[in-house]
């Protein structure tokens, strides 16, 4: 299903050899990945879009797609037109809903993630920094391992997400750590710079500080094909968001609205007709008059 995707691939940011040739620095085939949206993005997501393009300095950016383009197809298009053989694509719904394509071009495979609890880097000021265009160490949870559905995913995060070696674009420094956290059926996404302090001429005390963004991502399928085609594997315990904003709606819904809208129909022919206005009997009106 997968196609020239090895699953066992080694991490392309493990190995820190600088040593530039002239056949790696300039590949025929150069690896860029194309990062963009449909419209109707909010400014939250529009944010942790740019965000996510300047943690990989090997993507590039295109125009906002409208969605009455055929999406399968004209990503194809757009990406062989900038020579990427990747993209990371958002898919906005309802302007409320925000998915996240990851797929290689043209032959694929594809995964679909909807995405949620968005943090980006200037709404979270965190203390953490690093060197812009810098390549990053990617960091996986044991799970992404020992349960099968999880190595696909795990190879299409490090082949988009780890910055080749020798890129032109790329910066000869480690100074940041890309880690997926895999909890609760769902992929959490964090940004650590990787901090060095000298302790003593031998001793070098090694901590991270958090960088951002934070985001989560829920896998709903993934795909054989690019941005779609047979499906592999899909999530049955995926809910989607309006089913959940539906059922979240029935349960805050008053049981007896329907007869106290009825009673004031009722109470309004009633003052149409007589020109009183109907208060429903108690049994207790009297029990305050006077006798006459």
């Amino acid at each position: 299903f997968f196609g020239s995707l090895d699953f066992n691939m080694a991490d392309p940011t493990g190995d820190v050899d600088f040593r530039r040739t002239p056949s790696l620095v300039s590949p025929k085939h150069p690896v860029r990945t194309l990062v963009f949206s449909t419209r109707g993005v909010s400014p939250r997501e529009r944010h942790l879009i740019k965000d996510i393009r300047q943690l990989l300095p090997h993507s590039k950016r295109e125009n906002k797609l409208d969605e009455k383009h055929k999406i399968r197809g004209h990503i194809k298009e757009l990406c062989e037109g900038n020579r990427c053989d990747s993209t990371v694509f958002f898919e906005n719904r309802k302007r409320k809903d925000l998915y996240m394509w990851l797929s290689m071009v043209p032959q694929g495979p594809s995964i679909r993630f909807h995405v949620l609890n968005i943090h980006t880097m200037k709404e979270l000021k965190l203390t953490g920094n690093c060197i812009k265009g810098s390549r990053p160490l990617l960091h996986f949870d044991t799970a992404f391992e020992s349960q099968e559905h999880l190595k696909p995913v795990k190879a299409l995060l490090n082949r988009i997400f780890g910055t080749p070696r020798y890129h032109a674009l790329s910066k000869p420094f480690v100074d940041h750590i890309f880690c997926f956290f895999w909890f609760d059926n769902r992929i959490y996404f964090r940004n650590y710079q990787i901090v060095d302090q000298e302790i003593s001429s031998r001793e070098v005390e090694r901590s991270l500080m958090e960088i951002g963004p934070r985001f989560v991502l829920n896998p709903i399928r993934v795909f054989a094909g690019c941005m779609g085609g047979k499906t592999v594997w899909a999530n049955k315990q995926y809910i989607t968001p309006s089913k959940m904003r539906s059922e979240m709606k029935r349960k805050r819904a008053d049981p007896e609205k329907y007869h106290k809208r009825k009673e004031a129909q009722a109470r309004r022919k009633d003052y149409a007709k007589t020109g009183k206005l109907f208060t429903k009997k108690d049994g207790v009106e009297d029990v305050f008059r006077k006798e006459q």
